[in-house]
Parts: C-alpha cells; structure tokens; sequence
C-alpha cells in the first residue's frame, strides 16, 4: 500500500521505549526499584501494548487507513469474512502448532535424558536461530507477501514470480553472511552468552557445533519462509 513510513515509525518508537523502561525497570533508575527479569518482563507488557493501542488509533482515525478499518460494527460478528480468514490461515495455523509443540517437546526430552548442558547449549542454538528467523527471514517473507499479495489481486502473476525472486535473493543476501560468521565464529558466539568464567567453557564443545548446524538450517528455513 505504500505506507511503510507509519509502520516504521510505531516500531522505532516501540523500540526506544523498550530501551528506556528496560533500563529503569530492570536496574531501578529514575526512583523505580531493581526488579530484573520480572521489570524486563513489565518493560515488554507495557511496549506491547502501547504498541497496539497506537496501530488501533492509527487504523480508527488516519485519513488513509479509516476508510478500510471497520471499527464501529467490530462486536456484529461477519461469519462470512471469519469463515474466509479461517480458510485461508489455517494451514500455517496448523503448522505453527506443530513447529512450536516440536521445538517444547524436543527441549523437554534434551533435559530429561542429556542434562543440563545440553539444554542450556540448545537454548543458545534457539536464540540465535530466533535472531535470523524474526529479524531477517520473517522481515523480508512479510514484504514478499504483502507485495504478492497486491500483485495477485490485480491477477499480475508475472510481478507475482518477480517479487518471489526477489524476495530469495534478498534473504539469501542478509543469510549467507550471517551463515558465515556463525561457521568462523561459533566459539565466540557462545562466550557472548556464557562469559569466559571456567564452567562456562564446558558447554563450548557442546554449543559451538549446534551454531554450525544452525548456520545452515537459517538458509534452508528462510527459504521455506518465503516460499510458503
């Protein structure tokens, strides 16, 4: 639609207010007391829903967006449009249920039958995953559906397989080097996490190769992103 700017700037603004309220929530500044996890856990409460409440008014009352944001009927149920929306989420409904389900099972089997270590280096693998997954993959698989989307209802399939392209070859652009400085720079990676205190070091033989494995599981999911 072209109004990328507005969304960007909810974001941006999202983002420092994160920074802000994990900084005083967290270390208790500004008269507020330490509260740790537990502040950072409130930080992302408040964030979130700052957030939404700034997209709701943005949809309800901006001159663009009103016109298309229906909210003065939202308590008169449409089933039709429900039951359209079901029809078509329900297959990546499906298989996030399934993703999500996988990943808690296999973490409960890795620390009942391997120990702590090995739940602690899957955890690292995890978030470094995640970083790639949201940051870069899911980034750019939105815009290629957004875009596609808008192709496809103008039945434009040619601008369709275009923006498909273009999209893999953007994902591979950002992934590759990530991919890379995973496969050199594994051991470091895992220090980020653990520090360099003497237990820290046993999990690097255990952390260290679940990175490369993940350097080059993020090509081959940020492929099946797109695509899907």
């Amino acid at each position: 639609m072209g109004r990328g700017r507005i969304v960007t700037r909810i974001i941006w603004f999202q983002v420092g207010l994160n920074v802000v309220l994990d900084y005083v929530l967290i270390f208790g500044k500004l008269g507020f007391p330490a509260t740790g996890m537990a502040g950072a856990g409130l930080a992302s409460v408040i964030v979130w829903t700052t957030g939404h409440m700034i997209f709701f008014i943005a949809l309800s009352f901006h001159r663009f967006y009103r016109s298309g944001a229906r909210f003065r009927h939202a308590w008169r149920p449409r089933w039709r449009i429900i039951g359209q929306i079901f029809h078509l989420g329900w297959p990546k409904g499906l298989e996030q249920v399934v993703q999500n389900g996988l990943f808690a099972t296999i973490a409960l089997l890795v620390g009942w039958r391997l120990g702590v270590e090995a739940i602690a280096s899957r955890t690292i693998a995890l978030q470094v995953y995640s970083v790639a997954n949201v940051v870069i993959s899911w980034a750019i698989a939105s815009a290629v559906t957004t875009r596609a989307g808008i192709a496809s209802g103008a039945d434009d399939y040619t601008q369709i397989w275009r923006i498909l392209n273009s999209g893999l070859l953007v994902c591979f652009f950002f992934l590759l080097p990530f991919a890379a400085f995973l496969e050199v720079f594994s051991p470091w990676v895992v220090i980020l996490f653990l520090g360099s205190e003497p237990k820290a070091q046993t999990l690097l033989p255990i952390a260290s190769p679940l990175l490369v494995i993940v350097a080059f599981f993020v090509l081959a999911d940020g492929l099946r992103l797109i695509v899907g």
